[in-house]
């Protein structure tokens, strides 16, 4: 609440006009468009409502923090869905501190570590910075929740249903962020099972495999979002671009010096940078940012000398515990500082960034894969420190002077545009932690332990809570019921819009001179435009503008406002530009008749324009045929002024955006243009045959006509969504058939603990070899799993010996006695037998006669009175006993 008290209590909504202008121009009109879809039953995967249109798949739609913007936004309207926002928002902060804690719990470690990396977690860098860009909040939730069931697997290989939905559920989310968290999956994994089961390469190598199909199948069942997104990427996206090698962009660049530096100082200060006037490598956003609080930072050079510590430690509970598998504590301490070396080049080497962000080009926003390993880290050494009462001195006065440096550095520094007062907190914070650290390691003050621990947890929240608040602080934002939802939601364009849908039933486009926001008032106020703020553009419009209409960038190849290239009226015609609502009445557009107006808002109309389509004859174009790169995509270049007038088209808005149809007369052989992007997944049929498309201007449909009447279709059908949705249904249908032949196998008798542990697929896998070795080597003996432990009967021939009787007993007669596990803590009677010692027996007594007698739990401290029977020891009795000089003695088993 201390954090987002203006969001919540005040007039500000969590949208952005600075430096995270991208929320307010681009994401809520986008989620506003996805909403009304959702009202009017439109659920295509084509938006027509964005720019030129775009593939829907690749904007996040299945993120799950979004799907409930959707929902609600959907019940209560899309001009209360900005509202939302900030409580979504704070749900993903407080969800990801949940997940980190559950995370946590798999290891042991003490409860108040666990607690106090978890607040650590959920006020991380890249949730205070990347989360106020909506869709990233939920991603360190999703990848710790991951590793989560990752360390469950590896513990027990029987839950891998769970990692395979887990995984299923991240790919789900988004193809982009997947992929970054699987690759640091994949290498936590190689990890975490060279510490555990690191025997022998074919041990560890199965052990590795029997992760890798798991969360191979989850990603079988998440092909329904992911090939369409990765088709998408791949046919006509333009992320991928790219002319430099593989080589140069994974060696050959090199990080300017202000990079490192901005490393540095974010680690300690989110802000200390500045934000919307920035003084760092690349922005606000997207430069690194490692900041984990001030207390991590003392916490980690701690960590440095206390690995040997921590590692006899975790040794030292493997050991206890009876584990199956050994823990070496040297193989532990190698490990540990091989992977601080390792995690610190890795952030330094551009090299990272390319891999992470597809082999294109170098970004820092894999960076949240770092704050797993920062909570394990913090976590750790705070139970070091909490049950051992180990503070390195060395350490802690070395953490304390670098981080006193920086903070005192961008505290004083007038030229650094940061919150003065977030260096301060956090220099303040330093001292005071590294205080209550020097306190809590002293013997002499044990009774102030719990006190001590208290305070530092008050500090830590303090400083996040202060370095998060200085995030959000003045801010140029959205304000509630200010200029941007008077614009937004205008009585007057709404009035001109609708006489426009009402009195024209064609395909067209509209503009507009003005708007709420820079480009992307259409996906709120439902029409077709050209304007358009998209990051994911088609790569052929893309060529379109840049080689025939370029008056329309703005900034960058990502922006296409109408109004600056509105001049060239052949361009706007070809694009089926027919209307265009102005403010003013006297700027008139050439060839445009003024036919609405609404109160001070005025709608246009060119004369010369019908719709989307336009004609040419081939005597006019066919000059102009060829090839595209590809070496089979036929193209073709038009000119608007050389359209046919003569040919009739009529092309009408069905209302869903995934299909055109359109009546067309025409008296000479030619080609049909539509202002429809060139694109994977659109068809062509002209009376009911599909017809083969012309890329025409670089950007758009065309198709070859013969003279005639013709009624023309057009469909859209995301590429790679039946295929995907094929793998998706079969990867199902696999886990569902593992899943029963699990049970069958759980429910047999006669199965050893090796075939439990073992996993359909590696069964199948270890069959079809035995049949290969059999018949290459006819004297190979194949030993199924079921025949590894056998015994040998009176007879001669093998008993097989089950998991269950591992554990017999031997009886009078030589057989053995199966002893249950409720029974192994057993006692001897007088004829030799086992008796059964319940749990809520296992502390007892001996009477008089020999029999054990039980002991509660509340009768633990007892006295024996003077005829011999025991006596409860109550509090009362204990402080009275003192008084009297009396010594209270507790009895033992």
């Amino acid at each position: 609440m201390f954090v987002f008290r203006e969001y919540i209590f005040g007039n500000r909504i969590l949208a952005f006009y600075d430096i995270g202008s991208d929320t307010a121009e681009q994401y809520l009109s986008l989620y506003a468009m996805l909403i009304r879809k959702l009202q009017t039953g439109d659920l295509t995967l084509w938006g027509a409502n964005n720019g030129f249109g775009i593939n829907l798949n690749m904007l996040n739609m299945t993120n799950p923090a979004l799907m409930i913007v959707y929902l609600l936004g959907a019940v209560i309207g899309t001009e209360r869905m900005p509202y939302l926002m900030v409580w979504i928002y704070m749900a993903e902060i407080l969800c990801a501190g949940i997940c980190c804690y559950l995370y946590l719990s798999v290891f042991r470690l003490d409860e108040r570590a666990k607690a106090m990396a978890s607040y650590m977690y959920c006020f991380s860098g890249f949730i205070m910075v990347w989360g106020q860009h909506y869709q990233f909040a939920i991603v360190p939730s999703l990848l710790v929740l991951e590793m989560l069931f990752v360390e469950r697997c590896i513990r027990c290989p029987r839950k891998w249903k769970s990692l395979t939905i887990m995984t299923a559920f991240l790919v789900f989310n988004s193809m982009y962020i997947a992929y970054m968290c699987l690759i640091f999956c994949g290498f936590y994994v190689c990890v975490r099972v060279l510490i555990r089961h690191l025997r022998s390469f074919p041990s560890y190598f199965f052990r590795v495999f029997h992760l890798a199909w798991v969360m191979g199948l989850g990603v079988g069942i998440g092909f329904i979002t992911l090939l369409p997104a990765v088709a998408a990427i791949l046919s006509v996206s333009s992320r991928l671009a790219t002319q430099d090698s593989l080589s140069y962009r994974l060696f050959g660049i090199q990080y300017p010096s202000v990079y490192y530096s901005t490393l540095v100082s974010r680690f300690f200060g989110t802000t200390f940078k500045g934000i919307s006037d920035y003084r760092g490598h690349f922005n606000y956003y997207e430069d690194p940012c490692l900041f984990f609080s001030i207390l991590f930072a003392l916490l980690l050079v701690q960590y440095v000398f206390l690995i040997p510590s921590i590692s006899e430690r975790v040794a030292g509970m493997a050991a206890e515990a009876g584990k199956r598998y050994r823990v070496n504590k040297i193989k532990l301490i190698v490990i540990q500082y091989v992977l601080l070396v390792f995690v610190g080049a890795c952030v330094s080497w551009p090299g990272t960034g390319t891999i992470f962000n597809g082999f294109t080009t170098f970004f820092s926003r894999y960076m949240f894969i770092c704050m797993p390993y920062f909570a394990l880290i913090a976590s750790y050494t705070l139970t070091e420190i909490i049950r051992n009462r180990k503070v390195n001195y060395i350490a802690l006065a070395i953490g304390l002077a670098v981080t006193v440096r920086f903070c005192l550095v961008y505290y004083i520094d007038p030229g650094m545009p940061n919150p003065k007062y977030a260096a301060l907190a956090h220099l303040i914070c330093c001292v005071l932690m590294a205080l209550v650290l020097v306190l809590f390691s002293l013997d002499s003050l044990d009774f102030l332990r719990r006190y001590l621990i208290i305070a530092l947890c008050v500090f830590l929240a303090a400083d996040v809570s202060v370095d998060a608040f200085s995030n959000f602080h003045g801010r140029d934002t959205v304000l509630k019921g200010g200029k941007y939802f008077e614009e937004l939601y205008d009585t007057d364009t709404a009035n001109a819009l609708r006489w426009i849908r009402e009195n024209d039933s064609q395909w067209y486009r509209v503009e507009k001179t003005y708007g709420a926001t820079m480009a992307t008032d259409s996906m709120v106020q439902d029409y077709h435009p050209i304007s358009a703020y998209n990051s994911t553009q088609n790569a052929n419009i893309q060529n379109y503008i840049n080689m025939y209409w370029d008056d329309v960038l703005y900034m960058d190849i990502n922006h296409y406002l109408y109004v600056l290239g509105s001049a060239d009226t052949d361009q706007s015609g070809l694009c089926g530009i027919k209307y265009v609502l102005s403010r003013n009445s006297e700027a008139v557009l050439p060839g445009t008749e003024q036919v609405f107006s609404s109160g001070d808002v005025y709608v246009y109309r060119f004369t010369d324009v019908n719709n989307i389509c336009s004609y040419y004859p081939y005597s006019e174009v066919s000059k102009t045929f060829g090839k595209a790169s590809d070496g089979f995509t036929d193209t073709v270049t038009v000119n608007f002024e050389e359209k046919d007038p003569k040919a009739k088209l009529i092309v009408l808005d069905g209302g869903k955006d995934d299909r055109i149809t359109a009546n067309v007369t025409v008296i000479q052989q030619g080609v049909l243009f539509f202002a429809i992007p060139f694109e994977n997944g659109w068809s062509v049929y002209v009376d009911g045959e599909k017809k083969a498309m012309r890329k025409a201007n670089e950007g758009f449909i065309g198709v070859d006509l013969e003279a005639g009447t013709h009624e023309i279709t057009l469909k859209y059908l995301c590429p790679g969504l039946v295929k995907g949705m094929i793998i998706t249904i079969f990867s199902i249908i696999l886990l569902i058939l593992f899943s029963v032949l699990e049970n069958m196998r759980d429910r047999s008798v006669d199965v050893p603990d090796d075939w439990t542990r073992t996993t359909p697929v590696e069964l199948i896998i270890a069959g079809a070899y035995n049949g290969i070795r059999t018949r290459i080597d006819p004297t190979y003996v194949p030993h199924p799993p079921a025949e590894r432990q056998r015994r040998v009967r009176e007879d001669g021939s093998l008993q097989r010996e089950s998991s269950r009787e591992r554990q017999g007993r031997v009886r009078e007669d030589g057989s053995l006695q199966r002893e249950h596990s409720r029974e192994r803590q057993g006692r001897v009677r007088e004829d030799g037998s086992l008796q059964r010692e319940p749990s809520r027996k296992r502390a007892v007594r001996v009477r008089e006669d020999g029999s054990p007698q039980r002991e509660p739990s509340r009768k633990r401290a007892v006295r024996v009175r003077e005829d011999g029977s025991l006596q409860g020891d109550t509090s009362r009795e204990r402080r009275k006993r003192r008084r009297t000089g009396m010594t209270s003695g507790k009895t033992g088993e």
